[in-house]
């Protein structure tokens, strides 16, 4: 969800919620498609967003900008490996650029 800063249709502040699901984890790559496999549950995560949109909020056109939030990473088996990755609370800082139509 993005939303316009003031009156200048250049700028905007946004947020992003969501949950991560991974394929190649241990439980398909062990075997096991529903145990810890394709339908396992991923980490959260969520991020707050500045963006400058270079042709205007309301147009297509070149945005970039930056972000920061966190990722709620759950435990996990590193692929090839049997070692145990224990679950934690990682920051998260991106620099975004794209095109939006």
């Amino acid at each position: 969800m993005q939303t316009i800063v003031s009156d200048n249709e250049y700028y905007s502040v946004g947020f992003s919620l969501g949950k991560l699901d991974g394929l190649l984890n241990d439980g398909l790559l062990n075997g096991g498609l529903l145990n810890d496999g394709l339908l396992n549950d991923g980490g959260r995560n969520g991020l707050i967003t500045y963006n400058y949109h270079m042709s205007g909020f309301k147009n297509d056109g070149w945005v970039v900008g930056t972000g920061i939030g966190f990722y709620d990473e759950k435990s996990y088996t590193q692929l090839f490996t049997h070692e145990r990755i224990s679950p934690s609370k990682k920051a998260l800082f991106t620099i975004d650029i794209g095109y939006k139509f």
